[in-house]
């Protein structure tokens, strides 16, 4: 009961938000903008407003457990694998009613509102395609980029940009090796794997791919002097910048969001991921995912604790019009999701728990 309480006054606190989808008056609050026909829907600049931001759109639903593609693979399938690589994977779930009143109540409106959203970026012709409301489904739909693709710039005169962003020159990628090991794809759990030479392994039980020097200099190759003509230029680096290297390393070792320590089910997906590494040209976007107590959910719980969840949401709208097909397309990305009620556990029915209960007698009965 005090769960429910808890909800309610959620539900209560997310109507009241700003850019709370479920009233419609939000939509007087932003605007669209246009930048290279890629559309977003951005808080409307007051006067004097220098930036546009993006509008935190926010509601309250159940993460459906039906199309619920958040597991660290996203909607990488070594089926469509040419079409699709791991790098382009992205992780989506829908968004329901789920069977709290206080949910159940308002989520109507959240349709709606997202509806209404639509419905307020049309491009003449255009035909309605990638929708975020899921026709004739009462669902939502919303999705996170997995990886990112940093550019590396080529030489300290060039500045090379991703997403606007200025990226740092001072790293040259290192040479591609696109080789994998082939195989078929294996179990579409996560398992465990015995480590090997090649620096793969596990990580929490889990298979993880990658190895230290794959991405950055390890310790020790921060301490080896690099091959030079000028024998000014023979120093390699000074202790503090050797030290600094050697925490990089050891932090890398145990952070669940490094490349090298995702976790992979299947031989396609850690080929692209060796991939991915060795390219040196990719991160790990977070899922932005806080559980019931603000901690963060990392990649092997995020099936565990999202499936099923009572989740408050907070989004950015982006809308894609595509000539080729002359479709309209609506995105939901996100950029929190707060667990308000960990999902509910799925009991076994009488009649499995009375057999086992039978089994466990028999066993102690062998073993008396």
């Amino acid at each position: 009961m005090a769960q429910d309480l808890d909800i309610a006054a959620a539900v209560l606190q997310a109507t009241q938000d700003p850019f709370y989808v479920g009233n419609t008056e939000f939509l007087s609050r932003g605007s669209w903008h246009t930048v290279n026909g890629l559309s977003t829907y951005v808080v409307s600049p007051g006067n004097g407003d220098s930036e546009l931001s993006p509008a935190p759109v926010t509601f309250v639903c159940t993460l459906s457990g039906e199309g619920f593609k958040m597991g660290p693979e996203g909607n990488f399938s070594p089926t469509y694998r040419q079409d699709t690589p791991l790098a382009k994977s992205k992780m989506s779930a829908m968004g329901e009613a789920g069977f709290n009143e206080h949910v159940r109540a308002v989520f109507p409106n959240v349709l709606a509102g997202f509806s209404a959203i639509q419905g307020s970026k049309k491009t003449d012709g255009g035909a309605p395609s990638n929708l975020i409301v899921k026709p004739n489904t009462g669902k939502i739909r919303i999705r996170h980029a997995t990886f990112k693709l940093v550019e590396l710039a080529i030489t300290s005169n060039t500045m090379l940009t991703q997403g606007g962003t200025p990226v740092s020159p001072d790293v040259v990628p290192p040479a591609t090796d696109s080789s994998g090991s082939g195989g078929k794809a294996g179990d579409s759990t996560l398992q465990p794997s015995s480590s090997s030479s090649t620096g793969k392994g596990t990580k929490d039980g889990k298979k993880v791919a990658g190895g230290p020097s794959t991405r950055k200099r390890t310790a020790k190759e921060a301490e080896t002097p690099a091959a030079d003509s000028d024998s000014s230029n023979t120093v390699a680096t000074n202790a503090s910048t050797v030290e600094e290297d050697k925490d990089a390393a050891v932090a890398d070792v145990d952070d669940p969001f490094d490349l090298r320590n995702w976790p992979y089910n299947t031989e396609e997906m850690k080929e692209d991921l060796e991939e991915m590494i060795d390219s040196g040209r990719y991160e790990v976007v977070p899922l932005p995912a806080l559980d019931v107590d603000d901690s963060i959910i990392l990649p092997s719980q995020y099936e565990e604790k999202l499936k099923g969840a009572i989740v408050r949401v907070t989004v950015t709208i982006v809308h894609q019009y595509l000539r080729t097909g002359k479709t309209d397309n609506f995105y939901a990305d996100i950029q929190e999701i707060k667990v308000l009620k960990k999902p509910l556990r799925v009991l076994a029915s009488p009649g499995k728990r009375k057999f086992d209960e039978q089994l466990r007698q028999a066993k102690r009965g062998r073993t008396a």
